[in-house]
């Protein structure tokens, strides 16, 4: 009896220090800005996971299991934050008056286009993301380019796995594919950077419904809007293989994926439009029209 209570407080006592080891020596645990005040959600919006704690207050602890789940996640976030400070991104679309533009950049080593989509939200990038990390189900009510969004489990505090169904894009000309994606959240000098890469998950193999898309280091970006104060400067950066026929010309989809990108983008300006008739404010305290 004596030697199986000294196993079991062993395997308990490495397990623990398994996690705060690997939590030292990796990226989540080396952050730097730990600033993560973030302003509660709209009215009606339950804001119990909107407000991120800092990296020494970690309220959820990553099972051990996970880690793996939490690696991809930084590795994520780190190929995404190099690749959105590149120089190179051509702007092929750019609709002024909406505050929307979409860019994108031929990867050479990898034979691959990937697209940077920005716009300006009215709302504050702190109030935006908080709201953002809480998004559910409910998804598909305000971005008809969703048709299914499942939060699949919390990794911890800052990592998640989701899964997501696209609608049929391009009128039809882009069917339905299906996402399933680790993201996890960093903040740095007052942005968030929140990466996704695709991941396995039990219960989530693809299957004969859908075309399962390969996403590549990708992710989101929160900041203040230069010039701006109040509002949300959103950047989504895309690298993803939505597995295309060979007989459709890239000149093709040249055109049709940035419109599809400008539209997906364009739902969460009216999103945040929808919040703020709901609330009666602007992001400069003005009473909505």
């Amino acid at each position: 009896m004596l030697a199986g209570s000294l196993l079991i407080s062993t395997v308990l006592f490495l397990e623990k220090f398994t996690y705060f080891t690997l939590l030292d020596d990796s990226p989540l645990g080396r952050q730097g800005d730990v600033s993560y005040e973030v302003s509660p959600g709209w009215k009606g919006q339950s804001t119990s996971s909107l407000s991120p704690p800092s990296v020494s207050t970690i309220t959820t602890p990553t099972p051990v299991n996970y880690f793996e789940y939490v690696e991809q996640g930084n590795e994520a976030i780190d190929a995404f934050m190099e690749n959105l400070a590149r120089d190179d991104w051509i702007l092929v679309e750019s609709d002024e008056e909406r505050k929307i533009w979409v860019k994108r950049r031929y990867d050479r080593n990898r034979d691959r286009t990937i697209y940077l989509s920005e716009a300006v939200l009215d709302i504050g990038h702190k109030e935006f993301f908080g709201i953002w990390r809480g998004f559910d189900e409910n998804v598909p009510s305000w971005n008809p380019s969703v048709r299914k969004y499942v939060n699949v489990a919390d990794v911890n505090d800052r990592c998640k796995i989701q899964y997501q169904v696209s609608a049929p894009q391009g009128g039809g000309f882009i069917t339905s594919r299906d996402f399933l994606s680790v993201s996890c959240y960093r903040l740095v000098n007052g942005t968030y950077y929140a990466g996704y890469v695709s991941t396995t998950w039990p219960g989530y193999e693809p299957t004969n419904d859908y075309v399962r898309a390969k996403e590549y280091p990708s992710g989101f970006a929160f900041s203040e809007a230069p010039g701006e104060p109040g509002k949300c400067f959103m950047q989504w950066l895309t690298d993803v293989d939505m597995s295309f026929p060979a007989v459709v010309p890239k000149s093709i989809l040249n055109t049709i994926i940035p419109l599809s990108l400008e539209e997906y983008i364009g739902h969460y300006q009216e999103y945040v439009k929808s919040l703020r008739l709901a609330s009666g404010k602007t992001s400069n305290g003005d009473q909505a029209s």
